[in-house]
């Protein structure tokens, strides 16, 4: 493992364009941890052999890409450094696992009640392989999230697909899918919602990840409205995303899927009735030409 002594990119003009090389052994180092893996990267060798090095530490294990090259250019550095990353990232179980326990637990029993130890405790994790993926508990709330957002919504695109029907139809199933995912043996509401309430402040990072969920789900329900050429489709949307999350609030605060059920019934006669307008519509536009 090279000896790292802290430098970093600062220390050089953007300018340059290149890391300049001399004759010690190890010329620069900077020390990153990001959410998918801790790394250090720098320069090693003579001025006839230069390398950059890229290291990674992931969980117990670490990771050396070197490059060999003349001079080295800080794009190139950087790219070699998000690509490299990215695979990390997907290829870490032990991340995959503080994810999947984390956010079993975060959501079951909030995000403030459950703290880090409880978490590796239940993953069976050691702390310096968590902080080796993600910086603070708040990193790890946010990974939680978008891993969430990401399976919810292929969840719902999965069973949009296999219905194989009119966008208006596909729109009404957006509400057979609430109502399979609230009937559901795991459901205990919205972890977005839970976690708006419990980050309050609106410039928080969890509240805007928490809210960029809830305004994706509106742009799905409006990109349905639109395709189904329903009468005025952003209002329409933004009326049954309210159904869609009045449902899962009422659904969790009773404990039983009808607030999903009568979301559901309410939805289609919104639908009915936005249909109704675009025929008038049409019927009327026709009759004065």
């Amino acid at each position: 493992m090279l000896d790292i002594r802290p430098a970093g990119l600062a220390d050089r003009s953007e300018e340059e364009g290149v890391l300049g090389l001399d004759e010690c052994d190890f010329l620069w180092a900077e020390p990153i941890v990001d959410d998918g893996a801790a790394f250090a990267a720098g320069v090693s060798g003579s001025t006839s052999e230069p390398f950059l090095h890229l290291l990674y530490l992931i969980g117990d294990g670490e990771l050396e890409i070197s490059i060999c090259h003349w001079q080295i250019p800080l794009q190139v550095y950087r790219q070699v450094c998000i690509l490299t990353r990215s695979i990390l990232i997907t290829v870490s179980p032990k991340r995959d696992q503080l994810l999947e326990t984390a956010g079993m637990l975060f959501y079951r029993d909030g995000y403030h009640a459950t703290g880090i130890d409880r978490i590796l405790a239940e993953a069976g994790i050691a702390k310096m392989t968590l902080y080796s993926h993600f910086r603070s508990k708040e990193d790890l709330i946010l990974a939680v999230l978008k891993k969430r957002d990401q399976t919810m919504f292929e969840s719902l695109n999965q069973f949009l697909d296999a219905k194989r029907r009119s966008p208006e139809k596909l729109l009404e199933a957006v509400f057979d899918w609430l109502v399979v995912w609230i009937g559901s043996k795991g459901f205990r509401g919205c972890a977005f919602l839970k976690a708006m309430a419990e980050y309050q402040n609106l410039n928080d990072p969890i509240h805007q990840a928490a809210l960029a969920h809830r305004m994706a789900l509106t742009a799905k329900i409006r990109h349905l409205t639109t395709a189904a050429a329903l009468i005025t489709p952003k209002n329409l949307a933004d009326q049954l995303s309210l159904l869609f999350e009045g449902a899962i609030v009422q659904a969790h605060a009773a404990g039983n899927v009808a607030p999903a059920i009568h979301a559901r019934e309410a939805a289609r006669t919104l639908i009915k009735v936005s249909r109704r307008r675009r025929q008038r519509t049409t019927v009327n536009a026709n009759a004065r030409q």
